[in-house]
């Protein structure tokens, strides 16, 4: 979870929120949202046809390899 308090403090999204908490009231807001919408569990891999970690792999690499992907499927992406 460093990783993710690094670039929410970066981004200024917290506020004047401890980052962590922050991180975990969105993450149990997102899960519950997904939860309500798909009636499925958060994460489970069956629910995905792509899953990046833009903590590893930078968020460069993760658009360099969806607009790559989409290519191959034959749609036009713009990147900006």
């Amino acid at each position: 979870m460093n990783l993710r308090t690094e670039h929410i403090q970066k981004l200024g999204l917290n506020g004047k929120e401890n980052p962590r908490k922050y991180l975990t009231k969105m993450d149990n807001l997102r899960e519950t949202y997904f939860k309500t919408y798909t009636k499925h569990e958060l994460g489970t891999y069956h629910d995905y046809d792509l899953c990046l970690d833009t903590g590893t792999l930078g968020y460069d690499n993760c658009i360099e390899i969806i607009t790559s992907l989409a290519k191959q499927q034959g749609l036009n992406l713009k990147h900006q």
